[in-house]
């Protein structure tokens, strides 16, 4: 993670992340409990609880079916 590279502290990624978010959800970061103690376990979960609807989910049955189907029209070659 780019946070573990650049040496940042647990309070340092709380209190740094707003300033990579949209001015709309950067007011929404700075009200956060998280944010508010410089928490980043808190903020992380805070965030996942207000975005969780934004989240795709992977390795589900559909995406392989969906893989299959493509395998057998040709789109994608599973041999590579």
């Amino acid at each position: 993670m780019d946070c573990d590279d650049a040496g940042l502290l647990e309070n340092q990624r709380a209190q740094r992340f707003p300033q990579y978010c949209s001015p709309s959800i950067d007011d929404i970061v700075r009200n956060l409990p998280g944010y508010i103690a410089q928490d980043w376990s808190t903020l992380q979960a805070d965030l996942k609880s207000l975005y969780w609807q934004n989240d795709r989910p992977v390795n589900t049955m559909v995406s392989l079916l969906s893989l299959i189907h493509s395998a057998r029209e040709g789109s994608i070659d599973l041999n590579v």
